[in-house]
């Protein structure tokens, strides 16, 4: 894959799953943008893929299939909500946590869908696209991600994909046909979810709210309710905390390298924090003002101190006292998150302040 396409698959993952707060999808917790490095800092999940969790079992039982499969239609569920569509469901997508819970991700091929137009993309894997994707045709969104989740299922309880074969010609041809084999073990629920997903006309397939209303599934989904009142909460924090720094950025102007003033903004924004996880500590000196705005309050107290610097590429000066014969520090501005910057000075040698 080129550099393009992998930035552009980057980009649309970010953009995808920025603000998706589900239990079980993957959740982006921040991005550092520097000059030249995309930091991405994403919930970690050390259980491995899916994938790999059947292969070793050959098949699931029943029981444990179905937990699975439910957290799987959660998480679906939840982005279709959305208005976005994951486009490449697949158990390698999804991982494991220690506890043995999904947590969906890989949005690279998502795309945010829009009422009365149709994405047109064939993308995803083979063995899991639907027939109307392998064919070329528009479609809306939900019913491919469906007729994914109808070929997990299938590999949860089989062990095995529905359609699989090394000629792709001949592959598609089965796919399209929509015929496939049901083992004896499957009993009479899974069977009907399984040929209700797996329809071959997007028409007449099994829609998510009829899934998610199935006695098989219904007790266990997670109320989309619930998961919109616990989001409108988070963006209500965010809000306050914003406007919070925003209204303190206009009413205070601080140096930002007086330790007095970074202790009393530190006690400033603990105040009007209501987010009740940990505090975050952040190495380095932390602004809400543009990148170049951030710059000329760094070299007006260069200035106003003696000090003398060199501008680099990137927000970055080279430093020395107008008294030493060598630069000996760095300051580097990093973009944390939105309209949010970090300040970090790295000692070369010697001393920094006299």
């Amino acid at each position: 894959m080129s550099t393009m396409g992998i930035m552009g698959k980057l980009s649309r993952e970010i953009t995808a799953i920025s603000g998706l707060y589900h239990p079980n999808i993957i959740q982006l917790y921040e991005l550092i943008d520097t000059p030249d490095t995309l930091f991405i800092i994403m919930e970690y999940v050390d259980g491995g893929e899916l994938f790999e969790y059947v292969s070793q079992k050959s098949r699931l039982r029943e029981v444990e299939a179905i937990r699975l499969f439910r957290q799987i239609l959660s998480a679906v569920d939840f982005c279709h909500r959305r208005m976005l569509c994951h486009r490449d469901l697949k158990p390698e997508n999804i991982l494991l946590d220690k506890c043995m819970n999904i947590k969906l991700g890989d949005f690279g091929l998502s795309n945010f869908m829009r009422d009365g137009e149709c994405l047109k993309t064939p993308c995803g894997s083979p063995n899991y696209a639907s027939p109307e994707v392998i064919c070329g045709k528009p479609y809306s969104g939900p019913e491919v991600d469906i007729w994914s989740c109808g070929i997990i299922l299938y590999v949860l309880l089989c062990g095995a994909l529905p359609f699989d074969d090394d000629e792709m010609p001949v592959l598609f041809g089965k796919i399209k046909l929509g015929k496939f084999y049901i083992p004896g073990h499957i009993t009479k629920d899974a069977k009907w979810l399984l040929l209700r997903m797996l329809d071959a006309n997007p028409q007449t397939r099994i829609t998510m709210e009829e899934l998610m209303s199935h006695p098989w599934l219904k007790w266990y989904i997670v109320s989309p309710n619930l998961l919109e009142k616990k989001e409108i909460e988070n963006a209500k924090k965010s809000i306050i905390t914003i406007e919070t720094t925003e209204s303190l950025d206009q009413h205070f102007t601080m140096d930002p390298f007086n330790p007095h003033n970074i202790a009393v903004e530190s006690s400033i924004s603990n105040t009007f924090t209501l987010n009740k996880a940990p505090p975050r500590w952040n190495l380095g000196i932390i602004g809400v003002k543009p990148e170049d705005s951030c710059m000329y309050q760094v070299c007006q107290y260069l200035k106003e101190n003696n000090y003398i610097w060199r501008f680099l590429p990137g927000y970055r000066l080279l430093c020395k006292h107008s008294e030493k014969e060598i630069f000996n520090f760095v300051i580097q501005l990093y973009k944390i998150r939105y309209k949010t910057y970090l300040i970090d000075v790295q000692l070369c040698s010697g001393v920094i302040f006299r």
